[in-house]
């Protein structure tokens, strides 16, 4: 309910319309698709030296939402098999996470071959345009030992999919959005007689400071390359970031803000900062640069 309530911790809004109507306006607790955002101290996360803040708005939705469910809710064993249904910037993200855990089949799934190209760049194994023999492939591919199947697609719902690719007492994540009126369909003798799993992922499992900055820290190394799903756009140039991720010339567009620059710049202390007292401020604003996550 906080992260996409509309309101504050006690219920109220910050924005109302010109006659007086409250308005939900803090998806995820800030809104920030903006210049500048109001954002609760508590689960703020320091940007390590040495990473360009304009990268860093997308971990704190699609690319946590993505590692999380591999390295927070999976957590594939040495010699594990994953399948994740979708190529953009969730599911693209997880291929990143999986490279980085002892799994030794990593198989993306799309319909786009530009997306199913990078999924290979950034470490996918195998990869397998969706159609009607899907399942069939990920069985072959696995020798019908699919440990982990990754629904994430945006709004697609191969749910059903994801679940009877699976081997015996294996696990689907449900991770894509779709339609609230929107059902999944799974065969019961299946489900039943084979021990399957099917479970929700809501953000990756929990986007803690600890698990942000961690993610940012590998990307600082050199193991999580989230420059390559990336593309700057100005943001009069939003409907062509869009068309872009659309069409998958563009896995995650970053909007730069008009007027943003050096002056605009305000980070985080060294040290994380404490609890504020109940009834006081939360402390000064911060923005990494006026560079805007869309998507």
């Amino acid at each position: 309910m906080l992260t996409f309530g509309g309101h504050r911790l006690d219920g109220s809004g910050g924005m109302r319309r010109l006659g007086g109507e409250g308005l939900a306006a803090r998806f995820f607790q800030q809104s920030s698709w903006a210049a500048h955002a109001v954002a609760l101290e508590r689960p703020l996360a320091r940007v390590p030296e040495g990473v360009d803040p304009d990268l860093t708005g997308p971990f704190g939705c699609s690319i946590s939402t993505g590692a999380g469910t591999i390295l927070n809710e999976l957590r594939p064993l040495p010699g594990s098999a994953v399948a994740i249904f979708g190529a953009r910037n969730v599911c693209l993200a997880a291929v990143m996470a999986a490279r980085l855990t002892g799994a030794t089949h990593i198989i993306a799934v799309d319909n786009v071959p530009e997306r199913l190209a990078l999924a290979r760049e950034l470490g996918a194994t195998n990869t397998l345009e969706h159609g009607a023999d899907t399942v069939a492939g990920l069985k072959e591919l696995c020798g019908d030992r699919l440990d982990y199947a990754i629904e994430a697609t945006d709004g697609s719902n191969l749910v059903g999919e994801g679940i009877a690719a699976l081997g015996i007492r294996d696990t689907c994540a449900m991770v894509g959005g779709a339609k609230m009126t929107a059902e999944i369909s799974a065969n019961h003798p299946d489900v039943l007689m084979h021990g399957k799993r099917i479970i929700g992922v809501m953000g990756g499992g929990g986007q803690t400071p600890m698990f942000l900055e961690s993610l940012m820290e590998l990307h600082r190394q050199g193991r999580f390359p989230v420059e390559k799903l990336v593309r700057f756009y100005d943001f009069a140039e939003v409907n062509q970031a869009i068309d872009d991720s659309d069409a998958g010339r563009t896995a995650k567009p970053i909007l730069r803000m008009p007027g943003c620059g050096a002056a605009h710049e305000h980070h985080l202390p060294r040290e994380r900062p404490r609890a504020s007292p109940v009834g006081r401020s939360p402390g000064p604003c911060c923005s990494t640069r006026c560079a805007s996550d869309l998507g």
